[in-house]
């Protein structure tokens, strides 16, 4: 049962590193990034429970990634999946 988390945990790392690379980070700031996330305590200390708690982080993580991607002049399909 302690997967799932686990599994959205390591989403959100990578996830972290994408959104610093969609901002225009270079490889660098994307490792740091990566970095930075995986020392969070509330993504270690929450990443063991199957509750929402790393569901919703992941969630939020995506949401952001999303927003980056839309102001950097993604494509206007990109509006369709948060649902605006």
């Amino acid at each position: 049962m302690r997967v799932l988390p686990a599994i959205a945990a390591g989403a959100v790392i990578v996830v972290a590193a994408l959104t610093a690379g969609e901002l225009g980070g270079s490889s660098r700031a994307t490792l740091v990034a990566a970095l930075a996330t995986l020392a969070c305590p509330l993504l270690v200390a929450t990443a063991h429970w199957f509750q929402t708690v790393p569901f919703d982080v992941l969630a939020g993580s995506l949401a952001l990634l999303v927003w980056a991607h839309l102001l950097d002049g993604g494509h206007p399909a990109w509006w369709l999946v948060p649902g605006w």
